[in-house]
């Protein structure tokens, strides 16, 4: 069911609180762009459904900071994982591992079988 379709039901009632110092500057803000805060609800609604498969651009909108939280975290993810990828060739190129495609990077298991593999080699 598209947002149009949705719109087109059973108007209901919904009761908000919030505080009143934010209720006064968003009517203000809503006055001056001549819309109405049901309007404005309505249009944020309309967003939720028509963004239902993209949470990201819904936490941007309904809580930014929340929102730049998250992607600081997964910058900081993906920070974690190219210098896990950069240790990992580095671990290989010492123990003679060659032509290994670091877009494929072992599992935790293989690297694992690898080292030993690479010491029982030393051994003997």
């Amino acid at each position: 069911m598209d947002a149009t379709t949705i719109s087109q039901t059973k108007p209901v009632q919904m009761n908000v609180r919030i505080g009143d110092r934010l209720k006064r500057a968003g009517d203000d803000v809503l006055l001056q762009l001549g819309m109405t805060p049901s309007a404005a609800v309505r249009g944020l609604w309309e967003f939720l459904v028509a963004h239902q498969d993209e949470p990201d651009a819904v936490r941007a909108v309904i809580d930014p900071a929340a929102s730049q939280s998250a992607q600081d975290h997964k910058q900081m993810r993906q920070r974690t994982m190219q210098a896990v990828r950069s240790r990992y060739g580095q671990l290989a190129s010492s123990l003679g591992i060659e032509g290994v495609a670091f877009s494929a990077e072992p599992t935790w298991d293989e690297l694992r079988d690898m080292v030993y593999d690479a010491r029982l080699e030393e051994l003997q």
